[in-house]
């Protein structure tokens, strides 16, 4: 067996093999298929949030049939989420999985990838059996999250440890209280996009490396998506709400993001208690028009003003990420179902 890049002539071989992810999870259909989310974006994801590029990459035979086939996705901070990862259905049980995570552990220490990461479903077990053996650690366990009776597992493998110093927080998600009434309305660049950059480069920065213009355009543009066609995982449009005071100041912000299946991602979410509680009650709204099930987001382990909040809002802690976006960082993920 060998690993090569992916070719377009790939496509036709692969792309039924992803079928068989509709076990694991909803929203996988001929309209709407998830390869076609990753084909095209190896030089540059441009509607990339956090992921940078992509490398696919085929297993093959001596012969050079294809076997298996794999994504690595750059994400800022130097990390990569490993996934999709698929066999052929007439090669499972003869090694191709082994040797495809063997070369995956040898790409990132060449690229001196900081960590891996990836989510599975907990019924996935031969994929699950393979991320044990090649020393993946469970991070956070998400119920019922892209399809209703599968949990989704986050797994992680460091290949730059931390130092042991842990960054000092200085400004918290939940941000100081403010007085008279809170409104919530959509996003409007000539508005919002200086407050936005404080959100990024003062408070995200905190637990995130390589956010600056290119992430803040990545925003922008995944409004502009939503609002020339619809809100939507497969073109990763973006809505953002913001939230302001009596006076029309800004005070709180909101990044949603629907995924595959039915949850949706809040990331960034901020504000004061006032603002963050009004967005997300301004989210629920929106819930059931997009066919969102369920919300996720995270913040810095350390942060316990926004970790008192979100448990008062009835989000519920559901592991810690070891260095995902950073080193010396620890982020709490928390869910919240409708």
């Amino acid at each position: 067996m060998q690993i090569r890049k992916y070719q377009p002539s790939d496509y036709s071989v692969i792309a039924p093999w992803f079928d068989d992810l509709s076990k694991f999870y909803d929203g996988h259909t001929k309209e709407k298929k998830l390869i076609d989310q990753l084909v095209n974006c190896e030089e540059r994801d441009l509607k990339g949030f956090f992921t940078v590029s992509k490398q696919l990459y085929v297993c093959v035979d001596i012969n050079q049939q294809v076997l298996g086939f794999f994504c690595l996705n750059h994400k800022r901070g130097h990390a990569v989420k490993l996934g999709p990862i698929v066999t052929s259905p007439l090669s499972r049980g003869k090694g191709v999985g082994k040797y495809m995570f063997n070369f995956i552990d040898i790409e990132c220490k060449r690229n001196k990838v900081r960590k891996i990461y990836a989510t599975t479903s907990n019924l996935n077990h031969a994929v699950n059996n393979l991320f044990i053996k090649y020393g993946y650690i469970q991070e956070a366990l998400y119920p019922n999250h892209y399809k209703n009776g599968s949990n989704e597992i986050i797994w992680g493998k460091l290949f730059i440890t931390d130092n042991g110093s842990t960054p000092e927080l200085i400004h918290s998600l939940c941000l100081p209280e403010v007085d008279g009434m809170i409104t919530v309305r959509e996003f409007v660049p000539e508005k919002d996009s200086m407050f936005l950059g404080f959100v990024i480069e003062k408070i995200y920065s905190q637990w995130h490396n390589d956010l600056g213009t290119s992430f803040l355009n990545s925003i922008v543009l995944g409004c502009e998506r939503a609002k020339k066609n619809k809100l939507d995982y497969q073109d990763k449009s973006k809505l953002v709400l913001v939230a302001c005071d009596s006076k029309g100041s800004q005070c709180g912000l909101c990044v949603i993001s629907p995924k595959r299946g039915g949850p949706c991602k809040i990331y960034p979410f901020l504000g004061s208690v006032n603002a963050q509680t009004e967005i997300l009650k301004t989210v629920k709204n929106y819930s059931h028009q997009y066919g969102m099930k369920k919300f996720y987001t995270f913040c810095l382990n350390s942060d316990e003003k926004q970790k008192k909040l979100l448990y008062s809002l009835g989000f519920i802690s559901r592991g810690i990420l070891i260095q995902p976006y950073k080193p010396n960082t620890l982020l709490e993920t928390f869910d919240f179902v409708i």
